[in-house]
């Protein structure tokens, strides 16, 4: 589950107690020291028998991409703002222009 959550390799063996390299000793983290979390986190929804998991995960990563898209939608509106003004300057410019020739 841990490499159908695209945690990486040596993560996840470490995770697991396996040791890459010479060392052969079973080591278990305690909860407190579990530096690699974010990696085992991304297994979680795979890990978990209930859906409840998984949909949580999917509406909390639904909401930052929402919150994001929120973000580029008022980025693009002031931009949109930006163009229509610089039009409209263009054109009163192009007036006073042609009135002097």
């Amino acid at each position: 589950m841990l490499r159908r959550a695209k945690v990486d390799f040596l993560d996840k063996e470490d995770m697991m107690g396996h040791k890459v390299g010479l060392e052969k000793h079973y080591e278990r983290y305690q909860e407190d020291d579990f530096e690699r979390f974010p990696e085992y986190q991304k297994a979680i929804p795979f890990l978990t028998i209930s859906d409840e998991e998984r949909i949580r995960l999917e509406n909390e990563r639904l909401r930052e991409e929402k919150s994001e898209l929120e973000k580029l939608n008022e980025t693009n509106k002031k931009l949109i703002q930006d163009m229509d003004d610089m039009k409209s300057f263009k054109e009163r410019i192009e007036e006073r222009l042609s009135k002097i020739n």
